[in-house]
């Protein structure tokens, strides 16, 4: 199983797939397209296979998530956010 972020584009929340690090320690961490960290979660030993953020603040573009694990491998995927608020 590979990290997976669903669905995108996202208006209200991404559910992000976690099956392939149970059992580890991870940093997720959610930055915008300069760079700039706007959500960081710390999980020690992952043990739900979906982990759900909330988005519906974030305005319109694209971000990017990151999961870092123990030994600084990191994962990473893009996904939209396209807001709900006209």
């Amino acid at each position: 199983t590979e990290l997976s972020v669903f669905p995108n584009p996202a208006t209200e929340e991404i559910n992000v797939k976690m099956g392939k690090f149970l059992g580890q320690d991870v940093k997720i961490n959610v930055m915008n397209n300069v760079g700039q960290s706007i959500y960081s979660r710390q999980i020690d030993s992952v043990e739900e296979t979906l982990e759900t953020i909330d988005v519906s603040t974030l305005p319109s573009g694209m971000y990017y998530l990151n999961v870092i694990t123990n030994d600084q491998s990191i994962d990473s995927r893009k996904f939209v956010v396209k807001s709900s608020r006209p």
